[in-house]
């Protein structure tokens, strides 16, 4: 949502399931071009969003139909995207309040005050 105001040294991690979501490759480009390092999450190793990331991380499940594959791969997203999150506040206590944060900052685009 913030890309835009991403500078160097910050970091973008951009989470797509198909790596090809037009709204998340495009905070990809603007993280990109605003000099942040991106980060990208998808279930594909060949995608968009492996493509242009400057890192990627390829988290999906083995699956057979489509929805199996659903939920699988959202799990083990998810239990990526948690580790992920305490790897960092526990390097970095601190984390914790720029994550308060970005949810305000998602809790207002979501809910305009006065909704």
């Amino acid at each position: 949502m913030t890309a835009r105001v991403l500078r160097p040294g910050d970091v973008c991690l951009a989470v797509s399931d198909s790596g090809t979501n037009q709204f998340t490759m495009r905070s990809v480009r603007n993280a990109l071009q605003a000099g942040a390092t991106v980060i990208g999450l998808t279930s594909y190793g060949r995608s968009e969003l492996v493509n242009t990331a400057d890192y990627a991380l390829i988290a999906g499940a083995e699956f057979h139909t489509w929805k199996e594959y659903g939920i699988t791969a959202d799990i083990v997203q998810m239990l990526l995207l948690s580790a992920l999150n305490t790897a960092a506040l526990a390097v970095d206590p601190a984390t914790e309040l720029v994550r308060e944060d970005a949810l305000e900052e998602v809790r207002a685009a979501i809910f305009p005050q006065g909704e």
